[in-house]
C-alpha cells in the first residue's frame, strides 16, 4: 500500500471509529483523546534486557537484514528464533500495545460476566509492560505472558498473580494450559508470523475455547509484502481476511483503528 493510500485509510478508519468510540464507552474516548494516551511509554522501572551476541556468522546476517530474515524464516529452527529475539531485543525494542483499548474490552467483560476474576493469557508480552497497566486496574486477574524468550518482568508485578511461560516450541505445538481463559491477547504479535502459523494459531484457541481475542495489528485490509520493511514482520494477509477467519467463531464485537475485540458465538 502506497503511502497516500495508507493515509486515507487512516483517515477513513479513525474518524468513524472514533465517533463509535464517543457513544461506545466515554471512559475509553477520554483516556485515548482528551489524555492523549494512545501510544503507552516504556517504563523507567523495568530491568533493563541483558545483552546477547550471535555466535553464528549465518544468523547474525540475518538478525541484521530484515528481508533476507523473511527470505530466509522457514529454513529457521525454533532455537535459532529465539537466537534472533535475544539478539534483536539487546539492541533495544519497544513493546507496543493500547492500555486504554484493552481495558475499555475488560471492562465490558466483566458486566457481561458478573465477576472480576478473569483468566487473561497473552503471547509476546515481554517484560509485562501491559500486564502491569491492566493489573493495576483490575488486581484480580490471574495474567499468563507466554513468549519466545524468557524477560526481567516489571518489578511492581510479584504483587499481583502474574506469569511469565517461556516457550520450548512453537505456540500451537506447546501444550499450554488455556483452560477457562477468558481474553487471550496478541498485541502487535501476530504479524509476526507467516500466514500459515497465524491460522494454526487462531485455530487452537477456538479448539481450546477461549472465550474471547483482543488482537492489536498494523494490518493494510489488503495485506503486505514487507518488502525493505525495517522489522520482523511476516504476515501477508490484511486485516480483512483476518476478520473473515476468526468471524466464522467469534463476533467482531468493537474496533477501533488497527485494534479488535472478538468474542465467541
Amino acid at each position: 500500500m502506497s503511502w497516500k493510500a495508507r493515509i486515507r485509510y487512516n483517515l477513513l478508519t479513525f474518524l468513524p471509529n472514533t465517533i463509535k468510540m464517543f457513544f461506545m464507552d466515554p471512559h475509553l474516548f477520554s483516556e485515548k483523546l482528551l489524555l492523549r494516551r494512545k501510544n503507552q511509554p516504556m517504563y523507567l522501572h523495568v530491568w533493563p534486557f541483558q545483552q546477547s551476541s550471535l555466535d553464528d556468522d549465518k544468523l547474525l546476517k540475518i538478525g541484521k537484514d530484515w528481508n533476507l530474515y523473511r527470505e530466509f524464516y522457514n529454513d529457521l529452527s525454533f532455537e535459532d528464533l529465539k537466537k534472533l529475539n535475544t539478539f534483536w531485543y539487546s539492541m533495544g525494542s519497544c513493546l507496543h500495545f493500547d492500555a486504554p483499548f484493552v481495558k475499555s474490552c475488560l471492562r465490558y467483560l466483566t458486566k457481561r460476566l458478573g465477576r472480576k476474576d478473569l483468566f487473561v493469557a497473552e503471547m509476546g508480552g515481554a517484560q509485562g509492560e501491559l500486564a502491569y497497566e491492566i493489573l493495576k486496574n483490575f488486581p484480580e486477574i490471574t495474567y499468563r505472558n507466554y513468549d519466545i524468550i524468557p524477560f526481567w518482568r516489571v518489578r511492581e508485578l510479584s504483587q499481583y498473580n502474574y506469569e511469565q511461560i517461556v516457550l520450548t516450541k512453537h505456540l500451537w505445538l506447546e501444550k499450554i494450559d488455556l483452560k477457562g481463559c477468558d481474553v487471550f491477547i496478541m498485541s502487535d504479535v501476530i504479524e509476526h508470523f507467516t500466514d500459515e502459523e497465524a491460522i494454526k494459531i487462531l485455530n487452537m484457541l477456538n479448539a481450546l475455547n477461549v472465550k474471547s481475542i483482543i488482537i492489536k495489528s498494523p494490518l493494510s485490509p489488503d495485506g503486505e509484502t514487507w518488502d525493505n520493511y525495517f522489522g520482523s514482520h511476516l504476515l501477508r494477509m490484511g486485516s480483512n481476511q483476518l476478520i473473515s477467519i476468526l468471524g466464522r467463531d467469534y463476533q467482531l464485537k468493537r474496533k477501533y483503528y488497527d485494534c479488535y475485540f472478538w468474542i465467541r458465538r
